[in-house]
């Protein structure tokens, strides 16, 4: 009798335990994985070795696409779709100081320029502004028959971030669009 008495007190100390482990972390935010956190609204904040941003409920970072150094992001449900809506984002390394961006403006406009000559039905369109957290943001709007392709570059010390949206012309961009401008207004360098 005593050893079942002692067996019953061992089992309800272990479930107390686990209960206690699990229920310890209730009020932190749900890991996702090494580099992803859901926040309080749902949303999904990253952290990757050349900075921090949110990506919208309902979108997930892409295990297709993704590289180790450049990151894909599509509606949930749509990674395997042939041409999904999609933004991705990654760091590189340029020349220009903080201060020279215009210089760094140029240099882009100048490249898509001769990306797109010759080719009748592409229209660039290019817009400076500055983000949230006070980063120089240039904005550069490809169009062509079959999408519209947004380079969106947040300008730091002789680096820069883009973030590449991708919407085809047969599916609406709305969605999309709040994706990429949240992962802008969001991002933080990691300095």
């Amino acid at each position: 009798m005593k050893k079942i008495v002692k067996g019953i007190a061992v089992i309800l100390l272990m479930e107390v335990v686990l209960v206690c482990f699990s229920g310890c972390n209730i009020f932190k935010k749900h890991k996702k994985s090494n580099d992803a956190v859901i926040n309080s609204n749902g949303d999904t904040e990253y952290t990757k070795e050349f900075g921090s941003y949110t990506v919208k409920s309902g979108w997930i970072e892409s295990k297709t696409h993704s590289t180790k150094t450049k990151f894909f992001y599509v509606k949930d449900g749509e990674d395997n779709e042939k041409k999904p809506n999609n933004i991705s984002i990654n760091q590189g390394k340029n020349k220009y100081s903080k201060d020279e961006h215009l210089q760094f403006k140029d240099a882009i406009t100048k490249q898509l320029a001769a990306q797109t000559k010759g080719s009748k039905n592409a229209t660039i369109n290019a817009s400076g502004s500055t983000t949230k957290n006070g980063y120089t943001l240039y904005t550069f709007i490809l169009k062509s028959n079959d999408s519209t392709a947004t380079q969106y570059y947040i300008v730091g010390e002789k680096k820069y971030v883009m973030i590449y949206e991708t919407v085809w012309a047969d599916k609406d961009g709305t969605e999309a669009d709040e994706v990429a401008h949240q992962m802008i207004d969001t991002f933080k360098w990691n300095d």
